[in-house]
């Protein structure tokens, strides 16, 4: 048995209650469809707000540019400023 998520459970409680039962099968798909792209399009924007407050709390170097991977799924960084024998405490005197 396939499990009904919350969302879809509301978006059938508000379609009914909306429109009722008297809705043929392709206008039910065309409001249900409708609602789920709201969905979508809200959780999309809350994760940009989430990101673009973290970016304001953190600084701006949390988020820098993407690191490439190789085919085994190595890390390649962009900058060698970022390597680990460039750090102060590796520094020999």
């Amino acid at each position: 048995m396939k499990t009904r998520h919350c969302t879809e459970t509301v978006i059938a409680e508000l379609i009914n209650a909306a429109y009722g039962k008297n809705l043929t099968a392709r206008e039910k798909y065309v409001h249900r469809e409708s609602l789920r792209s709201l969905v979508r399009l809200a959780k999309s924007e809350l994760a940009l707000e989430m990101k673009t407050s973290v970016r304001k709390l953190a600084g701006p170097l949390v988020f820098t540019q993407p690191r490439q991977k190789t085919k085994s799924g190595q890390r390649i960084d962009a900058a060698p400023e970022r390597r680990q024998h460039q750090l102060e405490f590796n520094q020999f005197d």
